[in-house]
């Protein structure tokens, strides 16, 4: 999820925090204080998740929210009778919609808050100091894949305007080599060749886009053009539009959580790194080499690289040796 998406997010959950706290307001017109009071915890925290294994009917919220629920429930068994209600003219007070109202304003406040960690984090993450060579490598990295995912792009419009006339020339080619049987004379065979026949242009198509990625088809709209009745409908592909905004941001994202995953594989070794001066970026192929210390030891990088052409999108393997 990028920045922006992350801002929309909160601004759309504070908009919800300002309606809840419209319903809080509603169902406790009418209401005592301590009436009131007995429902506020609930909007400081969280029914939470079912643990891992769990089922929702064995689980019973997070301790702040149990104790919250123990006494509400015992509030209302002591003042069953005299707790102000709703009746027919009136729509409040309710002191159960006010705990269901409390209830939402802290997943709400949670969620929130949580959103605000992500942006505190990617501002953290912009400030500190990076280790350059390794920055300067996934910058590299970074480049190289942009550079695949437009190339990438460019052969998805061809694939397109070429599919037609290589589905025929495909389709040609297998029915020279699997005649088809007399339909009425020998239906068996002719059944068992119509399913051949079908599996053989599903599998054509899925084949001929092989070689492109999802997130470029994800990004990618093509400008088509359509000719012909429902029956005989024939599709040109003109031109593409390409969201590299999006790809920029998701390249940016990946790329920070690269450097961290390195980061962490290094200093479960080295201990809090105090240098990596000795780390380089090769001239050829443009690996990343080298020696870091800390301290609690040293490690050596070795990094291998592979594509960064038209088919195969550049990628690397990191391979990180202790030394003793």
């Amino acid at each position: 999820m990028d920045r922006a998406e992350i801002e929309r997010r909160i601004e759309k959950k504070q908009k919800d925090i300002q309606k809840i706290q419209k319903r809080i307001a509603k169902w406790s017109k009418g209401l005592r204080p301590e009436d009131i009071a007995v429902c506020e915890p609930f909007g400081n925290c969280i029914y939470g998740t079912v643990p891992r294994g769990g089922r929702w009917s064995d689980y019973h919220g997070t301790a702040e929210y149990q104790e919250a629920a123990r006494n509400y429930k015992a509030y209302k068994d002591a003042h069953e009778n005299d707790i102000p209600s709703s009746d027919d003219w009136n729509k409040g007070p309710n002191i159960s919609e006010l705990r269901a109202a409390y209830v939402d304003l802290g997943e709400a406040r949670n969620t929130l808050n949580n959103y605000q960690i992500q942006i505190e984090k990617m501002d953290n993450f912009e400030q500190a100091e990076k280790i350059p060579a390794i920055w300067n490598f996934l910058t590299e990295w970074e480049n190289k894949v942009y550079d695949w995912y437009l190339n990438n792009a460019e052969t998805y419009l061809k694939l397109k305007q070429n599919y037609a006339e290589a589905s025929y020339e495909a389709e040609q080619k297998w029915l020279n080599e699997n005649p088809q049987p007399d339909k009425d004379t020998d239906y068996h065979n002719y059944r068992v060749w119509d399913n051949a026949k079908y599996r053989f242009e599903r599998n054509f198509e899925n084949n001929y886009y092989n070689e492109i990625d999802t997130l470029t088809k994800n990004l990618i709209k093509f400008d088509v053009t359509y000719s012909g009745d429902y029956y005989n409908r024939t599709a040109t592909y003109n031109s593409y539009t390409f969201d590299t905004e999006k790809l920029k941001e998701i390249l940016k994202q990946e790329k920070q959580a690269k450097y961290e995953d390195m980061v962490v594989r290094v200093t479960s070794i080295t201990g809090p790194i105090t240098d990596a001066s000795n780390l380089s970026i090769g001239n050829q192929r443009g690996e990343l080499n080298g020696i870091i210390m800390g301290e609690n030891g040293k490690v050596r990088i070795e990094t291998i690289s592979a594509g960064g052409y038209n088919v195969q999108k550049f990628h690397y393997r990191v391979l990180i040796h202790e030394i003793r």
